[in-house]
């Protein structure tokens, strides 16, 4: 097959990504000389698989390089045991305020934000807890989705790198606002683990 050039090759390829067995999410981040795809995956699925395979998509309709990573609730842990970041709690409080609890060892942290989204709120407040911690977190939140048709409380976050660059995290929770903050560490457990 003839790799395609383009904003036609990245439909293509989308398209044949999201066919892949338990693939929820695919998004393009382009970086100076490399395109990277990431794909959201639902629990339990063969993440070895979706990413060879995924990569022999992307090899075939993109005439540039790219990286292929795969992100979800079966990626490994932020940090290691010792230093994994836990979410022990999301909190709606009446005045529309978002609070998010963090532990790390010993240590716990609260964020809170109010904002007129509640998921969005919940990222920027996990935001917030990690920088509480004294974790160097250079991210902003670029969107933050729900997928399917909400009810399964899935949730997409992207985030933004003050280097330009970008992470995506992908979770379900018991609501949009666990879901949101679940998926805000996913994005960040590799970036944490450093």
């Amino acid at each position: 097959m003839r790799a395609e050039s383009g904003a036609a090759a990245l439909d293509l390829l989308e398209l044949e990504l999201r066919q892949l067995p338990g693939v929820c999410l695919v998004a393009f981040d382009d970086r100076e000389t490399t395109l990277v795809v990431q794909l959201g995956v639902e629990p339990g699925t063969d993440l070895v698989a979706v990413r060879e395979r995924a990569g022999r998509a992307t090899g075939s309709h993109l005439d540039r390089p790219a990286v292929v990573e795969v992100v979800g609730s079966d990626t490994e842990p932020v940090g290691g045991a010792s230093r994994r970041v836990r979410l022990l709690a999301t909190i709606e409080l009446p005045d529309g305020e978002i609070e998010v609890h963090l532990a790390m060892g010993e240590r716990r942290t609260i964020g809170r934000r109010r904002q007129q989204d509640p998921a969005t709120a919940a990222v920027d407040a996990t935001l917030d807890a990690l920088g509480a911690m004294d974790l160097d977190v250079p991210f902003s939140v670029r969107w933050v989705g729900g997928l399917g048709d909400g009810t399964d409380k899935a949730v997409a976050v992207s985030l933004r790198a003050t280097d330009g660059g970008g992470r995506y995290g992908v979770a379900s929770g018991d609501n949009q606002v666990e879901a949101a903050a679940r998926a805000t560490l996913a994005a960040l457990n590799r970036f944490l683990a450093r």
